[in-house]
């Protein structure tokens, strides 16, 4: 009867967390889709640093840029854009988040110029994902950039569906290599955060570890 509890046990557990890693419904796609609703991100403040930021055109949202290995730039005039600094090569990696809200889709355009920039680039693409049921996870995809865009284009669509959202969005590349600017810059689904109670799942897999545990216990005894 314990080696029956403590295999039943074990299995829901083994079952429970196949599932959740199983749930995120985030996709990546190369090129510009537009989704519903979408909101443009305007870059015109000149800001410089490590953190730079934007508005959304229509809800005027703020959405911060920030960066842990480059010093990003956004020109004061011309194409909205945010650049690397030259002394850097470019942009390595860089980070998009809307402070107090989540969202479900982020469309960028990771772009080179003919002379700065590393063609045919990696980028590695990162998101935290809200969970629908209040828990979390990470998303990683990746995509070259150009690819079906033509030279000097790097756009992805990221699109959170079921019920989950994102908090943020990581923009990667290997060490040495970058791309010139972060431009067209649009984002939907905008939802301010509030307080998240326990995941279901979480909540039935401890008490099945707790389970095991006693399992466990009253087998030594």
């Amino acid at each position: 009867m314990k080696r029956s509890i403590c295999f039943f046990a074990i299995v829901a557990l083994a079952v429970l967390l196949a599932a959740a890693q199983a749930r995120a419904s985030v996709t990546l796609t190369p090129g510009n889709n537009p989704q519903p609703d979408e909101e443009n991100v305007l870059l015109n403040k000149g800001d410089t640093g490590a953190l730079v930021t934007g508005n959304t055109n229509q809800s005027n949202t703020p959405v911060e840029f920030t960066s842990s290995v480059n010093t990003l730039l956004i020109p004061s005039a011309g194409q909205a854009m945010i650049i690397g600094d030259p002394e850097d090569g470019g942009i390595n990696q860089i980070t998009i988040t809307a402070p107090g809200f989540t969202f479900t889709d982020l469309i960028f355009n990771a772009a080179n110029t003919a002379d700065i920039g590393t063609p045919g680039a990696l980028a590695t693409v990162t998101a935290q994902v809200n969970e629908s049921g209040g828990g979390t996870s990470t998303f990683t995809g990746s995509y070259n950039l150009g690819q079906g865009q033509g030279v000097g284009n790097g756009f992805a669509t990221l699109v959170a569906a079921n019920g989950e959202t994102m908090s943020s969005v990581t923009i990667t590349l290997p060490e040495g290599e970058f791309f010139h600017d972060l431009e067209q810059v649009r984002i939907s689904g905008l939802t301010a955060v509030n307080g998240q109670v326990p995941e279901p799942a979480t909540v039935i897999i401890w008490s099945l570890l707790a389970l095991v545990g006693t399992a466990i216990s009253l087998r030594r005894k």
